[in-house]
């Protein structure tokens, strides 16, 4: 059971994120809030340079208004929903 839950929520955020992406792409006049997002990323120099292989590890995330709010509705919608779905 505790499988087919993390699959669950796994495919809320997901949606969440996919969703919230494409709304805020497509969000102007009023809703433009919608669209304003934050951008950061970490991104160390290189970890190893040599001749065949260039090794580096980063982070980068970028996140709108519209993420953010369908986000924590799928996490609503998982705890309102999952017990009824996959009773223990």
């Amino acid at each position: 059971m505790k499988f087919k839950r993390t699959i669950y929520i796994v495919i809320l955020v997901i949606a969440a994120i996919t969703l919230g992406r494409l709304i805020g792409s497509h969000a102007d006049g009023e809703l433009a809030w919608l669209a304003y997002n934050l951008a950061f990323s970490f991104t160390p120099g290189e970890l190893l340079d040599i001749d065949i292989l260039q090794l580096t590890f980063g982070i980068s995330v970028n996140i709108n208004v519209a993420q953010i709010i369908l986000l924590l509705l799928a996490l609503f919608v998982d705890y309102k929903t999952s017990s009824k779905l996959f009773p223990s």
